[in-house]
Order: C-alpha cells, then structure tokens, then sequence
C-alpha cells in the first residue's frame, strides 16, 4: 500500500512537471512569434520626429515642436507643419499593436515593402535626442491595414491603422497649405486693386451687395465667397521672393461674432512675375504658392463681369 501511494506520487510529480515545462515552452515561442504589443510612446515626450518615406527616396524630413506648433525641415527648406497631419501621425504610433502575424523570416520582407530601401522609416526623439520608438512602415493592406516590422526583428506585423499612407508622404503634404479660411457669411466688403483703373469693391448694403451704383448678383458673390473660404493649395514656389510691389490684392472684410465688432481683415496678394503670379496671404503669410499653374490665381482674383448676372438673350434675336 506504501509503496503504491509513492508511486502514485512519483507519477503526480511527473505529470505536473511536464505540464510546466510545456507551458513554458508554449509560451517562449509565442513571445518570439506573436507580440501583443508592438511599440509604444508616450507622445506628449517627443520632440522630434524623423521620417524616411519611401515615396521620396527615404529623403529625410524632420519635424521639430516648438511654442508654435510643429516646424517641417528638409535640406535647408523650413516650413510650418500642418498640426492636424502631425496628431494623426503620432495618434498612429501611440500604441502599435498587431491584429495579426504575416511572417517571421526576411524572405517575405519584400511582399511587404519592408526591406531598408522598400519600406518607410519612422524615429521618435525625446529630449536630448534620446529614442523613443523607431518603426519600418510597409505598404497598405486591404481594410485599413498596414504592415509593420522593428529593426531588429524579422516578424512583420499587420495593424489595424492607416499608418502606411498617412507616414508616406513628401514634404508638401506635411506643411500648412491653407490659403484662405474664413466664415464666409460674414464678410461685408471685397476689395479688388488692380492696375489701371479696374480696381472695384463689392460691398454689402443691408441685403444687397453692390459695386458702386450698380447692382451686383448676390447668388454669384455668395458663390465666390464659399468658392474660396477653405481654399488650399499644394503647389509652392519656395524659391520666389518679391522684389516689388504686388500687381493683385485682394482684400475681405466683414464682422466678428461680437455683434456690430470690425472683423479680421483678409488680405491676397498676387506678384507678377516670370509669366507667373505668385500668391501670398495674411492667413498663412510664410507660404508662396503658384497662382496660375495652379489655378489659385483665377479663382480668386475676379472683375466686375464675374458679379453680374448673364442675361439669356432675347428669343427673337436668337432667330435672327
């Protein structure tokens, strides 16, 4: 009977040593094959981001944060950063976290685009330069996916995110590419100075706009006003700086929301140069963009013509 009980024992003992040890080892190569957690930052600590994309060559652009805002700097060239696109991005890399495995060997990096030269490359930077994440981006899965990897290891990950596309972009997309933005239904006043005497001043009389002593179309004067109160633009001209004074100016004026308040003045202004207008504004005044290239500069600088309705012509000339 002793010996029975011991022996019962010994095989207890046994079974629930390899049941420990099979646990642990289960759990070893899930570690080295599945993370829960692929990285994470607290945001708030970055100072710095560098950014690699691929779509530029992996050219580097640095964002710095200062009191202003977030500054964009590729070679020599600053720019003030859109700080919306800078939250998404750091929204994206707060926590990374994997919906799934994809690979574990080098041999499928390429599938992924997440060799060195394929992929984008992303490093945060705390104070005093310290690293706080730096994360390989690959190219966009189907549903809102992208792939990831760490430098130093070979898992590639898919994430539930739009990381892929939001990190790989060039330098204009990152910066601040607003033109005009105003609440259009207060404006009172738009002045145009031109050249020669085509200068006029659309100007707001109770409910009727007018030019003068003519009548202006209101419907085309609100079509305009919305047609340019959130306009932007991508194409800057970084090397042009004015070496006069401008032929085009545009100027909005209007109300704030204290009742019977003056409101911000708006200003345009438009440097002929090189067979090219050049745009500059009071609403974004470190940017200068391509007006006719783009068509910035038809769309904002108008006449008289633009504000008078077209009357049909009359039937009977028609059949003349």
């Amino acid at each position: 009977m002793l010996y029975n009980t011991k022996l019962l024992s010994v095989v207890f003992i046994g079974l629930f040593a390899l049941y420990a040890i099979t646990k642990v080892v289960k759990n070893n190569q899930g570690s080295r094959s599945f993370k829960t957690q692929i990285a994470s930052v607290d945001t708030a600590q970055v100072q710095t981001i560098s950014l690699y994309p691929q779509i530029a060559q992996q050219k580097e652009i640095k964002f710095t944060r200062s009191k202003q805002g977030w500054v964009a700097q590729q070679d020599k060239l600053q720019a003030v950063a859109e700080r919306g696109k800078i939250e998404s991005l750091l929204s994206d890399l707060r926590s990374v976290k994997p919906q799934r495995l994809v690979a574990n060997d080098q041999s499928k990096w390429a599938t992924y685009q997440l060799t060195d030269s394929l992929c984008t490359r992303v490093k945060l930077l705390g104070n005093n330069g310290q690293e706080l994440m730096t994360l390989l981006i690959g190219k966009a899965g189907t549903g809102g996916e992208s792939f990831v990897r760490l430098p130093n290891d070979n898992e590639v990950y898919a994430i539930g995110s739009l990381l892929a596309a939001n990190a790989n972009k060039g330098f204009n997309d990152w910066r601040n590419q607003d033109v005009l933005k105003f609440n259009f239904p207060a404006i009172n006043k738009i002045s145009f100075t031109y050249q020669g005497d085509s200068s006029f001043t659309v100007a707001k009389d109770k409910s009727t706009w007018k030019m003068g002593e003519d009548i202006a179309d209101s419907t085309l004067v609100t079509q305009y006003l919305n047609s340019i109160s959130a306009k932007r633009n991508d194409q800057f001209a970084d090397g042009f700086t004015p070496q006069q004074q401008p032929t085009f100016i545009l100027q909005l004026s209007g109300v704030s929301q204290a009742a019977g308040a003056p409101g911000p003045r708006l200003i345009v202004q438009g440097f002929e140069a090189n067979n090219e207008v050049y745009i500059r504004t009071s609403i974004n005044p470190n940017a200068i963009f391509l007006g006719k290239k783009s068509g910035l500069f038809n769309a904002i600088f108008k006449a008289k013509a633009d504000f008078i309705k077209k009357e049909a012509p009359d039937k009977k000339e028609e059949e003349k």
